[in-house]
This record gives structure tokens, C-alpha cells and sequence, in this order.
């Protein structure tokens, strides 16, 4: 081991439940009429509730990011001659002139049976969390130029101690799951010292995906990894000019051992790069999405997420969250292409979404298959929503009677002009009897179900989102004991704020419901870089921390194994992304970032 930077970060903690402004419970209650609306602002901002303008960009509510680019820990350089091997890209060279003869280290475990493991410390009594790990390695053979990698496979395990140390075990990982998110060329070769031209082992930079919380203490990272040709792979290892011994590396082929140069018996390290940033607290950047986009739909399935549809790119995109890698469906792209589809409603393997009233050949309801990748345009019977396109609208799923609710929205694109409540039978396929309109219209906003646990009674609650007036601090639930909505905001009480279209999702929480609203714009026209949560047993709203990735609105949320998620939106504007986070609690998120892509 031999450690070359560990940066000293601040660390933020957000608890959860814990608002900077503090509580908000039912007391703080307050009427929307005692805000008029500011008509000046909301015919400024008019636009944003709308289709995206032609040649948009991001608008003046977009929130600058700060980028990170820290290196926590980097085991050792291998560049020994910048610009002095061949096509004038780098050197990493076997110095033979001290007597040494090992290039590389085998890496090669499936066919071979070797894999390597080297040592970092977390000195930090807070801990970190690891999200993305880089290793290095090479084959031997003939490549163009520049060369492309052949690496395909890399396989981490971490040690609480030293591998070979019986006392010792594994605490992440295993040598089963591919975790390679990303592999690219360093711009460097392994050489000789006699011969720096040589361009047959271009050295790689293979990115893991970790996403795993580690205490402070002394850690033994043990990897392996397969390429596509029918040499090695091979680690380079740290070279120091100079220097014939550089760690305390070890090599594993029947058991573990010292990896040792050949020619000295001196030992070696072994080079890779832990980076982090951000005094951040209960979210987690992820890797981003596939597809960029906006009004997106989410669904969680088979242990993933998938982002469905919306504005933007389309395709649908599932991410794992145990390889941190996101995949794109071939052939997944729905008939009617892009669109505003804002939310759906998932029941099992099927997501419903209902046409947004502006694009081509989304009208009515649709439904997506995940187990079988198929679009069908669903006929069923009853008595259908009045409007072939509703834009903005919020569904919500009853898993107990598979009814998906579809409500509010609007007829036309704009503020919100409905307050209607459809149901959708997906055993039967009917459109069922409506529900009781509730009180104020509203489109962009949240709908939750779930059951009160101070009487058991099932309710149906709509929060937040926005009229062609004033932006919605109400809530209203329907309760179906009674068949009938009770009065604004006394099951949910106001929201924090006036919030329009966030992400919304809900889990259980030690026995208990909590809501979750992800971001969104306030009342301003300003993005929210907020997430709240409510109680369902205290009736109290509080901040769960901003997103690591950045402030959104139009944006989604959904929940996988109890975990919520955060994918997609607008940075401002119609400025769509990717981006997508976990929430962890509090803790620290390491990014990736290759220093060897700025390298000439």
C-alpha cells in the first residue's frame, strides 16, 4: 500500500425528519386565498407548464451544480515517460535497468484462476461511502490506433483485513458479479525501458460500481478481470522511477501471495483510484440514465428500475441497483414517440399512462409490458375519461384491487383545469364509476394511497400542483370508509411550501407510511432543492436533503425494495437529464472521474 492523497472533507449530516425550517405539522395550516396570485409572475411563467418552445434552452429558474472531481485516494502512479511513447501518448516502463522483469500481474480468474488485492485506510472516523472504484489493466497483442478496449468483465470483492488472514472477511462484493460500468484507454502503453515505442499493451482504466457504505478502518481491495482476447489480463504495477520496490500488493493462484517482481523480489503495489466529493448527506448520486428526459414515467420491477417514457430521448431504461449499470431495451420506444406522459401507474409487469392531448397517436390509455417489451393502445370497456388527452395528471395504484386512479390534470397544456378522478379496472379492463371530483383543480402534482393508521381507513390523497392561477400548498384525501373527500388539509395538513411538479413516491418506514415529494418548483417558479417527507403517525411534514445530483422539477420518483429513487427531470427550462440518485440516510458519495481523459 501506498497512500498518495486522502483529502479531508467536511461532512454535512442531514437526519432525517430534521428541516432546516424546522417542522411542519398540521397547525401551520394556512388558506391559499391569504396568497393571491401574482398574475404578472404566472403569465411569466406560463411557459413552464407548457410543451417545450422551439429551440429551447434551460431557463432562468435552472440551479448552477457544482462539479467534483476529488481524488480520495490514488494508490500509485504508473506513467513514468509523459509524451514519450509511442504516437507521443505515455509511457508506463519496466525499468531493466534495475533489474526488474514483471510488466504485469495476472488478473485472468476464470480461466486461470488469478485474481490481485492491495490495501487503502479510511482514517475518517465518519466513514465513506463508495460508489465507483477505477483498476487498470492491460493484453498483449496488436491494436490500431487509438486503441480500443478489450476488457469486458471486472469482479470486486472488499476485505475487512488482509485476504490470506483467516481472521479476516468479506465485507462487500463477491467474484461472481460483473461490476464494470466503463473502460477506456489511459493514453498510456507498458514498455520497456528499452523499447517506449512499443504499442502492444495499451494500459485500460476499468470503472466499478460499488455503492456500498465503509467505516473508518483498513481495507483490502480483491479483483479480478476478463478481456475479449486470448491473452491475460494483466495489472500493471505501480512504477516509480527510481524505485525497484514500491507495496505490500498480493496475487492469488492456490493461495495468496506477495506479488513480487521476477527479476528483484521486490514487492509491488498495485495502482487504483477511490474518488469522492461533496459534503452531502441522505442522497446518493447514481449513474446517469440512458435517456435524458422530463415528465418521465418511473416503475420498479424484477429488482429494477425503469424509466418508461417521457419528454425527451425515448427508449425504455432500466437500471440494476446491484451492478450501478443502466441498460436500454431494444426496441422499446412507444408508436407514439415522444411525449408529456408526466406519471403512470404501474400494476405487476404492466405501467399505464394516459395520452398527454399535444402528441401524435398518444391518446387514450396505453399500456407497457416489461416482462414482454410490447406498447398496446388499451380499449376498455365502461365509461372512459371525458378528454382523449389530459396533460400533467397524477396516477396512483391500489395494490390490494389493481385499480389504477387517474387524477386531476388539464384539457389543454397549461395550469391545472380538472379535479376529476378516474378509475381504471386492470383485472376487468373497464373504466369504473368515477370518484367524487375533489375541491380545487390541479395538475403537476403528487397522489398518494395508503391506509391511516389511526383508524385503518383506506385513503386516496392528491397534494401540491398547480392552477392557471396561483401554485397548490393543499392537499385533500379522499376517504373510501366514507366514499366522500374530507376538507383540505386535514388528513395531510398544507405542504411546506407551494410545490408543483416534483417527484412523488411512497414507502413504510419501520411499520410506517411516509410520503415523499422529490423537488419540484415553488410558488415563485423557482426549482425546490428540497425533498419532504410525511408522517403518516405524526401528521408532519419534514426535509430529507437535497438530491446529490442536482435541483429538478418535472421530475420523478419511485420506490424499489422500501428504497426511493430520484430519475430524471429539468434542470430549468426544458434543460432535461438523466441524472438519478438514491436515498441512503446520510452519508458520503464518491463519483467517478478519470484524470486520464485529460491527458494529452
Amino acid at each position: 500500500m501506498r497512500k498518495l492523497k486522502v483529502f479531508s472533507i467536511t461532512l454535512v449530516i442531514s437526519l432525517v425528519f430534521v428541516a432546516m425550517a424546522g417542522f411542519y405539522g398540521l397547525q401551520t395550516a394556512k388558506a391559499e386565498d391569504e396568497n393571491p396570485p401574482n398574475s404578472e409572475l404566472i403569465q411569466e411563467n406560463a411557459w413552464l407548464l407548457g410543451t417545450e418552445p422551439r429551440n429551447s434552452t434551460a431557463g432562468s429558474s435552472a440551479f448552477s451544480l457544482t462539479s467534483c472531481n476529488q481524488e480520495f485516494w490514488d494508490n500509485g502512479e504508473f506513467i513514468t515517460n509523459p509524451g514519450g511513447a509511442y504516437q507521443g501518448v505515455n509511457g508506463s516502463a519496466l525499468q531493466t535497468a534495475l533489474g526488474m522483469q514483471t510488466y504485469g500481474f495476472t488478473n485472468q480468474y476464470f480461466s486461470m484462476g488469478y485474481h490481485t488485492a492491495d490495501d487503502f485506510v479510511i482514517t475518517d472516523t465518519r466513514g465513506w461511502q463508495v460508489d465507483n472504484i477505477s483498476f487498470f489493466a492491460y493484453q498483449d497483442g496488436d491494436y490500431a490506433y487509438p486503441p480500443s478496449s478489450p476488457i469486458v468483465e471486472v469482479y470486486l470483492q472488499i476485505w475487512d483485513g488482509p485476504p490470506n488472514d483467516p481472521n479476516s472477511k468479506v465485507v462487500f462484493g463477491d467474484l461472481s458479479t460483473n461490476r464494470l460500468i466503463s473502460t477506456s484507454w489511459t493514453k498510456t502503453y507498458r514498455v520497456a525501458d528499452t523499447n517506449l515505442l512499443d504499442d502492444s499493451m495499451p494500459i485500460m482504466e476499468n470503472v466499478v460500481y460499488v455503492g456500498a457504505f465503509l467505516p473508518a478502518g483498513t481495507y483490502w481491495l480483491d479483483w479480478a478481470t476478463k478481456g475479449s482476447m486470448t491473452t491475460g489480463p494483466w495489472v500493471p504495477p505501480v512504477t516509480i522511477l527510481g524505485q525497484n520496490s514500491t507495496g505490500n500488493a498480493k496475487v492469488f493462484k492456490d493461495s495468496w501471495q506477495p506479488a513480487l517482481d521476477a527479476g528483484t523480489g521486490t514487492g509491488q503495489d498495485l495502482p487504483f483510484i477511490i474518488r469522492g466529493c461533496r459534503e452531502q448527506g441522505p442522497w446518493q448520486q447514481l449513474p446517469n440514465s440512458q435517456v435524458d428526459r422530463m415528465d418521465n414515467v418511473l416503475a420498479a420491477y424484477n429488482g429494477k428500475i425503469w424509466d418508461i417514457t417521457g419528454r425527451g430521448e425515448t427508449g425504455v431504461a432500466s437500471f440494476d441497483p446491484l451492478t450501478g449499470i443502466w441498460s436500454l431495451v431494444s426496441g422499446s420506444t412507444p408508436p407514439f414517440g415522444n411525449n408529456y406522459a408526466r406519471s403512470g401507474c404501474q400494476v405487476g409487469n404492466e405501467v399505464f399512462v394516459y395520452g398527454d392531448g399535444v402528441t401524435q397517436g398518444f391518446t387514450g390509455l396505453w399500456s407497457y409490458n416489461i416482462s414482454t417489451n410490447v406498447w398496446k393502445q388499451e380499449t376498455p370497456t365502461g365509461t372512459p375519461p371525458a378528454y382523449q388527452g389530459i396533460w400533467a395528471p397524477a396516477w396512483v395504484a391500489d395494490p390490494a384491487t389493481k385499480i389504477c386512479y387517474l387524477t386531476g390534470g388539464a384539457a389543454a397544456p397549461g395550469g391545472g383545469t380538472l379535479n376529476t378522478v378516474y378509475a381504471y379496472d386492470t383485472v376487468q379492463d373497464k373504466w369504473l364509476t368515477p370518484l367524487r371530483a375533489f375541491d380545487s383543480v390541479r395538475n403537476y402534482h403528487a397522489a398518494f394511497l395508503f391506509t391511516r393508521p389511526s383508524d385503518s381507513h383506506k385513503l386516496l390523497c392528491v397534494a401540491g400542483g398547480v392552477t392557471t392561477g396561483p401554485v397548490l400548498r393543499s392537499t385533500q384525501c379522499y376517504d373510501f370508509s366514507k366514499q366522500n373527500w374530507n376538507e383540505e388539509d386535514i388528513d395531510l395538513g398544507p405542504l411546506p411550501i407551494a410545490l408543483w411538479g416534483m417527484g412523488y413516491a411512497q414507502n413504510i418506514i419501520s411499520g410506517q407510511v411516509r410520503l415523499w415529494l422529490v423537488n419540484g418548483a415553488d410558488g415563485e417558479f423557482k426549482i425546490s432543492p428540497e425533498t419532504w417527507i410525511f408522517s403518516a403517525k405524526t401528521k408532519s411534514w419534514a426535509s430529507a436533503g437535497p438530491l446529490q445530483s442536482g435541483d429538478f422539477f418535472r421530475t420523478s420518483a419511485v420506490t424499489l425494495d422500501n428504497v426511493v429513487y430520484h430519475v430524471g427531470g429539468s434542470l430549468g427550462g426544458f434543460n432535461y437529464a438523466g441524472k438519478a440518485d438514491k436515498y441512503i440516510g446520510f452519508g458520503l458519495y464518491i463519483p467517478c472521474a478519470s484524470k486520464f481523459s485529460q491527458l494529452k
